[in-house]
């Protein structure tokens, strides 16, 4: 299995400005190879089973709205309509998450088959989702993320070239500020590519989207860069609530761990898992699949969900959390977070006094630079005086030349020396 490097943004298309076809829209575009997935985990459609699903043979699974905290898993195993075995066995080791997202509304047609089989016949070739432009493609969205600077990925391939697993390293997160412009802005990709724009929902979207490689046997391996910011969006703690590390699968050593720092933190009670892995640069494996959820109780109403999966990463080092470690990175984090305070708390009006002294000091030491002889720099001195209403008889001319003679007699003048 070969593990390649990090996709730089070259990969996705030329750099902007060099030569490349032209697409007839006249916007650049650069073909993309299509990342090659094993023929086994390629769908086929299936054939309908004589024999339909009756309404009590489908799990009901009440839909119902949910905190970020996460809550216990509410999903159940469908009953499903006989089908090609799996090219694998399911994966044992992964636990649910609770929250789940929506997709499409189910058919009575479709009901005696699979969720995999209805998201076959219902999504277009090479989508997982429902695309709001046939070429914002998964690889759209990656290259947003890539392309921000927000992400780094690594698709890890085996002796046939096919993608095995991936890899994100999540660098940072753009916040609506951050975007700097109205959110329903476009902004240019910087390599050549087609759509060659995208706007801030595009970049939520990215998260989820750019997930969507395939279902239930590819696998996604995502850490947070060591120091990266912790401001963090609201969407962003909802897509983390939804992919993200759960508490239930910390092995044993490292659940006094995230306890001890919840308890010694200052962060809101439902980011405290959020700011743990983030902080602390903790990784997870990721899987998706798809399930159908009774959307109202006792009906004939479904819809399909992407439900997800994770697991902890077995070869983490834990020595990386310890203690030790974690109560000097909280106590660095909050001072740094007291002195950002106290800053953005000092009065504007005190700041703007400082300020306005600086200034106004600067002026008139230049003003005084510029005197050539002692007789002069009386005159100046004069000047002021009468222009600032106060009384300078007291002021002893020769006493304030020695006093300043690096400012105003020096060949080499820096005002604030």
């Amino acid at each position: 299995m070969s593990d390649t490097k990090p996709k730089s943004k070259d990969q996705y298309g030329p750099p902007l400005g060099s030569s490349a076809s032209s697409s007839p829209s006249g916007s650049k575009a650069i073909v993309v190879t299509p990342i090659k997935v094993a023929e086994s985990l390629i769908p086929t459609t299936p054939s309908k089973p004589s024999q339909k699903l009756t309404t009590a043979q489908i799990v009901k699974t009440p839909h119902q709205k949910t905190s970020l905290v996460p809550l216990t898993n509410k999903y159940t195993v469908l009953a499903q309509s006989p089908s090609k075995s799996p090219a694998k066995p399911e994966p044992t080791e992964y636990l649910e998450k609770p929250e789940g997202e929506p997709s499409l509304i189910i058919e009575r047609e479709h009901f005696s088959l699979s969720p995999r089989e209805i998201a076959t016949q219902l999504f277009p070739t090479n989508f997982h989702y429902v695309p709001g432009h046939p070429k914002k493609t998964r690889l759209f969205y990656e290259f947003i993320l890539v392309d921000s600077d927000s992400i780094e990925v690594t698709h890890n391939q085996d002796k046939q070239g096919e993608i095995a697993f991936s890899k994100i390293k999540i660098l940072k997160v753009l916040t609506p500020q951050d975007w700097n412009a109205p959110l329903h802005y476009f902004k240019q990709f910087s390599r050549q590519f087609d759509p060659p724009s995208y706007n801030y929902f595009d970049y939520t979207d990215a998260w989820y989207y750019a997930l969507y490689l395939y279902p239930y046997q590819h696998s996604w391996f995502i850490w947070f860069k060591k120091g990266i910011s912790l401001k963090f969006p609201q969407w962003f703690k909802v897509w983390f609530c939804k992919v993200g590390l759960d508490e239930s699968i910390f092995p044993e050593e490292v659940k006094p761990l995230f306890k001890y720092f919840a308890q010694k933190s200052n962060f809101i009670m439902e980011d405290k898992l959020l700011m743990f892995t983030a902080s602390q640069a903790i990784s997870w494996i990721l899987t998706w699949d798809w399930r159908t959820v009774e959307i109202y109780e006792d009906t004939e109403l479904y819809q399909l969900y992407r439900i997800f999966k994770i697991k902890w990463w077995a070869k983490f080092n834990i020595s990386l959390i310890q203690q030790t470690k974690l109560e000097a990175w909280i106590k660095t984090y909050q001072l740094t977070q007291q002195s950002k305070k106290q800053l953005s708390t000092t009065p504007v009006s005190r700041l703007n006094q400082e300020s306005s002294f600086l200034q106004e000091r600067s002026r008139l030491i230049a003003e005084l630079a510029a005197a050539s002889s002692p007789q002069e720099f009386q005159k100046k001195i004069d000047m002021m005086s009468q222009k600032s209403g106060s009384d300078t008889s007291s002021v002893n001319s020769q006493n304030y030349l020695q006093e300043n003679e690096d400012d105003c007699l020096g060949i080499n003048y820096h005002p604030y020396t």
